[in-house]
């Protein structure tokens, strides 16, 4: 399958991504510089859920490394994003960027359900001043 992204049908200001097995380092970069590239074109607040099915294939670098580069370059009018994790492992390594980050702090929480997601994205978005965009 791979990573797939699309935006949200009753609410264009919500991006949806899911990863499931197999996919690579690879496919998740080249997933998140077409997101960017996206993003950077709108000039409101664009919040994310993303889904991890499984590890994927994490040989081509560290989880923490490609994750932080990833926070780096999202861009300013990134908001909310939540990770929803099916695996314990990356699970772990998400609390633990989590909590050495402090951009991650601003932008990334954890859910367990989409259900859940979609709630912290409500309650977020309602701090901000708006509900959906």
């Amino acid at each position: 399958m791979g990573v797939s992204m699309w935006w949200d049908e009753a609410d264009s200001t919500l991006l949806h991504a899911k990863l499931t097995k197999p996919w690579t380092w690879e496919d998740y970069l080249k997933r998140i510089d077409e997101a960017i590239a996206a993003i950077k074109t709108r000039k409101d607040t664009i919040d994310a859920i993303v889904e991890i099915d499984s590890a994927g294939s994490l040989s081509s670098g560290s989880i923490v490394g490609q994750l932080t580069k990833t926070l780096k370059i999202l861009p300013e009018n990134m908001g909310t994003i939540v990770v929803i994790i099916h695996n314990d492992f990356l699970k772990a390594i998400n609390r633990l960027l989590i909590r050495i980050s402090a951009r991650a702090q601003a932008l990334v929480v954890l859910a367990d359900t989409l259900e859940e997601a979609n709630s912290v994205i409500t309650e977020r978005r309602n701090r901000r001043g708006g509900g959906v965009e």
